[in-house]
């Protein structure tokens, strides 16, 4: 994860041609129960954001609702990293998608 990481930081990324693979692995570890692999997939959406930009959308849109069931998360820094992974969406979806 810690390579995948690293791969996706930066600043510019070429949008892949089949999405499908990457909407599959971001929602399973948005899923998953242990901590330090949910925050591995919050730090993947977030440089997948910065670096595809408008071609990040589509995926985008489809893990908002996985992103607002973790805001109520009594766990601090669990909230602060969701928020921050919105905040870095916001580059990618408009005000409308949000709602």
């Amino acid at each position: 994860m810690d390579q995948f990481i690293k791969k996706t930081k930066i600043p510019h990324i070429l949008p892949p041609r089949e999405l499908s693979h990457f909407i599959f692995l971001i929602k399973k570890l948005l899923q998953e129960n242990n901590i330090n692999i949910f925050y591995c997939g919050l730090y993947i959406i977030q440089n997948l954001a910065k670096g595809l930009k408008k071609e990040f959308g589509h995926i985008a849109k489809n893990v908002l609702t996985e992103l607002y069931n973790k805001l109520k998360d009594s766990k601090p820094m669990t909230v602060d990293l969701v928020h921050t992974t919105l905040l870095n969406l916001m580059h990618t979806l408009h005000l409308e998608d949000f709602i």
